[in-house]
């Protein structure tokens, strides 16, 4: 039965991996975490929910593993949307005028 719980356990949790890391890029994009931490930020933050998750299940607090895979599959969605729309404002403003893929058709009209 213990092996069976365990087992659950580790699969519910498939979500927590990208869900941190996904919140780490966040951070980054905040200046919160520099870039050369973001290593150990993600291990800090692992372990902080290593010991949550531990003591959860050896105080025999009921969990629904599969329902906090979920959320965290959807905080996951939430927190690649905001990166994405980050990252494409930075890339847009990156290549804004180079040949060929920062072409501009705003630009154009004012340059004339």
């Amino acid at each position: 039965m213990m092996l069976d719980e365990i087992l659950k356990l580790i699969a519910g949790m498939a979500g927590l991996g990208a869900f941190t890391s996904m919140l780490i890029n966040l951070l980054k994009v905040a200046g919160l975490v520099k870039d050369g931490q973001a290593d150990k930020a993600f291990k800090v933050a692992d372990l902080i929910v290593f010991v949550i998750v531990t003591v959860i299940y050896l105080t025999k607090t009921p969990v629904d593993w599969a329902q906090v895979d979920e959320w965290l599959v959807l905080l996951t969605a939430l927190l690649g949307y905001v990166v994405s729309v980050f990252s494409g404002e930075f890339t847009h403003d990156t290549i804004k005028g180079t040949p060929l893929i920062g072409y501009s058709y705003s630009e154009k009209k004012l340059n004339k």
